[in-house]
């Protein structure tokens, strides 16, 4: 029984020292009250890429977000941009106030260390793309040939 308590503590403590740190920062008040944050986490976690976050945070059945900067009576739609600076990559959610004019609305920021590689950005590139050469090494061809 301690055996399996044991293991278990040790899991999560590999899994915290492991897991990204994310935090989401609104703007202002009127998004904090009007943006349902937790939600914006869940669905982030969730995605595949910010095109994908983008589709799920605007999806209307979700009704995620009740924001409506520009006064116009309907909620705004919301885009998503990243970059990356240092070591934390932003995710910029932004409302769109007139035509080709964006407010940022919030700002998902992710923390990443050397250790820590478990959110990537769509390069293009997925696991069925990718194809690894075997290396063999001197003891695997001596082994073999035994």
């Amino acid at each position: 029984m301690k055996n399996i308590l044991f293991t278990g503590i040790f899991i999560l403590l590999v899994n915290s020292l492991i897991a990204q740190k994310v935090n989401v920062y609104p703007k202002n008040s009127y998004v904090e009250e009007n943006l349902d944050l937790n939600a914006v986490s869940l669905i982030f976690s969730q995605s595949i890429d910010a095109a994908d976050f983008e589709t799920r945070l605007n999806y209307p059945d979700e009704r995620i977000s009740n924001l409506d900067l520009n006064h116009d009576g309907k909620v705004d739609y919301l885009r998503v941009s990243e970059k990356i600076q240092n070591n934390i990559k932003i995710i910029i959610i932004q409302s769109e106030i007139k035509p080709n004019i964006f407010e940022d609305v919030a700002t998902i920021n992710i923390i990443m260390n050397s250790r820590n590689t478990g959110y990537s950005n769509d390069s293009g590139i997925r696991a069925k793309d990718i194809i690894i050469p075997f290396v063999f090494t001197v003891l695997d061809v001596f082994l073999h040939r035994r």
